[in-house]
């Protein structure tokens, strides 16, 4: 399996130098970054020789995505940030965001999920056509009531009806919400990519303490078959060199997958 580290140019070539196999970019950077700003970035890429694979961070966090006006910005911005992933040869776009998909107060869930999915439509569609896969993330339920569990992000990619619409299994909040190998292994369909970090509230890069459960992981991902990369999203506090150099030998177990 492939490994990759999210970040941005900046530490293109020391993942490079400690083995990782791509860069994970943020969508919403690169989409509201200037021509200018953007021709750097990629020739940033070109001269560390690193590719760009996935994006997370979709939408903008100006964007309330239930208001009826966001499903136009959102198109908007992302005829120009797919655009922009396919020139970095990206394959994977994550569609996270926890904030913005938060169900606000008062609001009918069914009608929540409803305009949710004509986000994802207007997201899959575009990216369609630049041969990009969307992934619902699910994610903790400290960062989001809306999309928590796997199956339930897989759930949202059948009922898009979109076949590069799928879902994700970022470990962390795998962990933090107490999910389980079943809602892993129904979405075996649908699962386009991975996140990890160590199993603990920190966040941190995996350490050898960790090696166990990262084991079990990499054995129900390789049960399901999955062939898709896995992208270190991780809490650096400044540190990213010192924790690269460190941590990176423990995530090796992923590369039997």
């Amino acid at each position: 399996m492939k490994i990759g580290v999210c970040g941005d140019v900046g530490r293109a070539i020391l993942a490079k130098e400690m083995g990782y196999d791509y860069i994970e970019e943020n969508l919403s950077r690169i989409g509201q970054m200037t021509d200018s700003e953007f021709d750097s970035t990629v020739k940033g890429y070109e001269k560390a020789d690193m590719p760009v694979y996935s994006f997370n961070g979709y939408i903008p966090r100006h964007i309330v995505i239930y208001e009826k006006s966001a499903i136009e910005e959102i198109r908007k911005f992302s005829l120009v940030a797919i655009e922009r992933a396919s020139i970095l040869g990206g394959k994977v776009c994550v569609l996270g965001s926890g904030a913005q998909r938060r169900i606000p107060e008062g609001m009918d869930r069914a009608l929540a999920e409803e305009r949710f999915l004509d986000v994802v439509h207007v997201c899959g569609e575009i990216a369609d056509k630049k041969g990009i896969k969307i992934a619902i993330e699910p994610l903790s339920k400290s960062e989001t009531n809306f999309i928590n569990f796997v199956e339930e992000g897989a759930d949202i990619a059948r009922k898009s009806g979109l076949k590069n619409v799928g879902t994700l299994v970022d470990f962390f909040h795998f962990y933090m919400n107490n999910d389980t190998k079943e809602s892993l292994l129904s979405s075996k369909d649908v699962l386009f990519h991975t996140h990890i970090a160590r199993p603990n509230p920190d966040r941190l890069m995996p350490i050898e303490e960790d090696l166990p459960t990262l084991k079990k992981w990499a054995d129900t991902l390789k049960e399901m078959n999955y062939k898709g990369a896995i992208s270190v999203e991780a809490i650096f506090m400044d540190k990213f060199e010192s924790m690269v150099k460190e941590r990176t030998k423990y995530l090796q177990i992923f590369r039997s997958v």
